[in-house]
């Protein structure tokens, strides 16, 4: 049995996927190049692209990016703050920013998280039995670093008002440090947890008032 040829990738190919890998998907870039997924992610490793580590300092969105996640998360998005359990912490739970940007298009959702530096992660989205009869709906989500890393560098018009209030309790909780054990403590005093719980209730209210 022969096995088939691939042909090699040239140097406008790999120019391509050096430049690209950060703004595109790779199924996006195999689609331009007209490769096999399987042939991509191997050149990619071949190559020894690897996704960075998020640097404030010296990774910044370009301006059409900017512009592009902007329109992304005042049209489809939704910032808000969780609430979830945590043994560790002497309140017994944790406030988490989040972003949640949802849509029956995955390829979109693919792209904004090409956008954000291949952070954060798309799922399915089933909320309830009612959703099966419409389209498959899904979800990007990014959360902490990818937060602070993101949140900085935009402006909205619809939802301003929550990105600044989720950039105030991103502050806060960055006071959270880790024992001798790895076990998680948070060192923020109860004025800070007051302040969390204050920042949920007000972008609760801000997304419901949102929705009306």
């Amino acid at each position: 049995m022969v096995m088939p040829k691939y042909k090699r990738y040239n140097e406008q190919e790999i120019q391509f996927i050096k430049e690209n890998h950060l703004k595109l998907t790779y199924k996006e870039i195999a689609i331009e190049l007209e490769r096999p997924i399987k042939s991509l992610t191997s050149k990619i490793h071949d190559i020894g692209i690897t996704k960075p580590v998020i640097d404030v300092a010296t990774v910044k969105l370009g301006e059409y990016e900017r512009g592009w996640i902007e329109a992304l998360i005042d049209g489809e998005g939704c910032l808000t703050i969780a609430r979830k359990k945590s043994p560790t912490n002497r309140s017994g739970y944790t406030l988490a920013p989040i972003l949640r940007v949802s849509n029956t298009c995955i390829a979109l959702l693919e792209r904004a998280k090409a956008v954000c530096l291949g952070r954060g992660c798309v799922s399915n989205y089933n909320k309830q039995k009612a959703y099966q009869a419409r389209k498959p709906c899904y979800d990007y989500i990014i959360t902490g670093n990818t937060l602070r890393w993101l949140l900085p560098q935009i402006r909205l018009i619809v939802k301003e008002k929550q990105r600044q209030l989720l950039l105030e309790s991103l502050e806060i909780r960055a006071k959270v440090v880790y024992n001798k054990r790895g076990l998680r403590q948070s060192p923020y005093n109860d004025g800070d947890l007051l302040r969390l719980n204050e920042l949920k209730e007000e972008v609760s209210r801000l997304n419901k008032k949102g929705r009306n």
